[in-house]
């Protein structure tokens, strides 16, 4: 299973999640600290952004599902 955004709120949870249930769950990683957080888990990391086709298309390889869960957000608007 394929993850984008893993380290964020909702990554997260759903890693868990999908961890529970078995089975490897891959995640792409934005930088080195993403990256070392997801490999402390049990993920299996590809470096890249969500715009890079070929790191989208190397960390999905193999996996039978993919989840799109990265975006931009912010817990703390100041306006």
């Amino acid at each position: 299973m394929f993850v984008t955004g893993g380290t964020g709120v909702i990554g997260r949870a759903l890693i868990t999640r999908l961890q529970e249930r078995g089975g490897e769950v891959v995640a792409l990683a934005r930088s080195q600290a993403a990256a070392q957080a997801l490999t402390e888990r049990g993920v299996r990391v590809t470096r890249g952004e969500v715009y890079d086709e070929d790191a989208l298309a190397e960390g999905m390889s193999g996996c039978s599902l993919a989840f799109n869960v990265a975006g931009v957000n912010s817990l703390c608007v100041a306006d």
